[in-house]
């Protein structure tokens, strides 16, 4: 099996395991609710899901195409999580719903609200699943990976339902609706990656979210008040800005936004006083009523502990491995001017000199040539091409002191980013001024042929 049909196997074998799990919790709630007459509609909401999700097809095969999805899947990631907050606190005596709580107890509501979830749910994940397939089928030139993928997605789907169907009973005790939209979160955070094998879950997408925001709000913040205009206080500036975008900063900030909110639910929730009914009289029946209470309450609580034992060892683990941690931002969209594509050194929200790799992609003459500019260590801005001769063209991403092919994983030495040969970026020609990277269009497409070239290399053609 190459790698291309290993790595389309191993997606499906995720694809199938996520919505065989979002299937049973959904209808284990459906069940602890007695609203069973809801599961017909459940299971032609995925269905019309899985048929939706295969419009991606038609989407063009490029970089924005792949980034908007992943974008998508991070967002609903997000909706899920917030909104499972809101409706947990609701439980500590917070009302949300207020006057319409009888709205959502009409049936057609209901159904309308059970497709709208599944959508947020599943539709992201298996667009990007279908894009992706398309995207391996058309470099293969085989409908393999696809197969292996649906093949994989079948036998996980399977293998998970079976396994799982008769412990519904179990899980339906567990799981109200606030609980079940923090599993639906939690499945997804755990196996949203679109990359294939470069990112099978969706954390590292929603600490670069995270870390991007952080960032932008400080560095908005001393461009209002023109710190990095000043010429004695630019170089710290710009240093303490990269602070607040490095990947430290990045755990540090999901282990807080994702972890203490659910921490302060708990503490709320289990020490929320418990009201007994003025008609249980005996103190022994009033001691057997507030233990079920708790117990009750303890076992709602699983899924978000579960929830926070993943972030939290998660955490850890990545702790332990911080030095091989990849950054690897969005290309950013350019437009050439005249024969030339020209990138400002200082622009507000990117500085090309804070040591970090930054991604562009242009089109010139019907081809999305996506390129990268990063500072060497002797402090010298270099311009390559976001793909090499010899991989398919999965781009790099950067990791402490070296950059790492998405494809290969062969580490590259950023001293070495401007020599060509091996695995190395394809250098380009570039002037570097004091205010501008300039680019010339016919190095773009020249350089780039190369890469079209060094597909054929791989048995990989146009």
């Amino acid at each position: 099996m190459s790698v291309f049909q290993a790595e389309a196997f191993v997606v499906g074998l995720k694809e199938g395991a996520k919505i065989a799990f979002a299937y049973l919790f959904v209808r284990a709630y459906l069940d602890s609710c007695n609203k069973k007459y809801l599961l017909k509609s459940l299971r032609a909401a995925f269905l019309i899901v899985f048929t939706v999700s295969l419009f991606s097809l038609k989407f063009p095969d490029a970089p924005q195409t792949k980034d908007l999805m992943t974008k998508a899947v991070g967002y609903s990631f997000a909706l899920l999580y917030m909104l499972s907050l809101g409706l947990l606190y609701s439980k500590t005596g917070v009302d949300i719903w207020g006057p319409m709580k009888a709205l959502f107890r009409k049936r057609f509501i209901e159904v309308l609200i059970l497709i709208l979830l599944v959508t947020v749910f599943a539709l992201p994940d298996l667009s990007a699943t279908v894009a992706y397939t398309k995207s391996k089928v058309r470099l293969k030139e085989s409908i393999l990976p696809a197969l292996n993928l649906m093949m994989a997605l079948l036998i996980a789907f399977c293998l998970f339902y079976l396994f799982l169907r008769k412990r519904t009973s179990f899980l339906s005790k567990m799981v109200e609706l606030p609980e079940l939209i923090l599993v639906l979160a939690l499945i997804k955070l755990a196996g949203g990656g679109t990359g294939g094998f470069a990112n099978l879950s969706l954390i590292p997408t929603v600490q670069n979210g995270l870390t991007k925001l952080i960032h932008d709000i400080v560095h908005q913040t001393f461009i209002t008040i023109m710190v990095p205009d000043h010429p004695i206080l630019k170089t710290t500036t710009w240093n303490f800005i990269g602070i607040f975008f490095s990947q430290k900063v990045a755990l540090w900030i999901s282990l807080v936004v994702l972890f203490l909110p659910l921490g302060a639910f708990l503490i709320s929730y289990l020490n929320k006083p418990i009201e007994v009914p003025e008609e249980i009289e005996l103190p022994a029946r009033r001691r057997k009523f507030i233990r079920s209470v708790k117990n009750r309450r303890l076992l709602h609580t699983m899924p978000v502990v579960l929830f926070m034992f993943f972030i939290l060892s998660n955490w850890f683990i990545e702790k332990g491995q911080e030095g091989l941690r990849l950054y690897n931002p969005e290309p950013q969209p350019i437009v050439a001017e005249s024969d030339s594509v020209i990138i400002p050194i200082s622009s507000p929200g990117t500085d090309l000199r804070d040591g970090l790799v930054h991604k562009y992609t242009v089109e010139i003459e019907g081809e999305n040539i996506r390129f990268m500019i990063i500072k060497r260590d002797d402090g010298t801005l270099v311009a390559c091409l976001d793909a090499c001769e010899i991989c398919p063209p999965d781009g790099y991403a950067q990791a402490e002191g070296h950059m790492v092919c998405l494809y290969c994983r062969t580490p590259i030495n950023i001293q070495s980013l401007g020599k060509a040969g091996g695995c190395n970026p394809i250098p380009l020609k570039a002037l570097v001024t004091d205010k501008d990277v300039q680019i010339r269009v016919s190095e773009l497409l020249e350089k780039w042929n190369l890469v079209k070239t060094g597909k054929s290399k791989v048995t990989i053609k146009r």
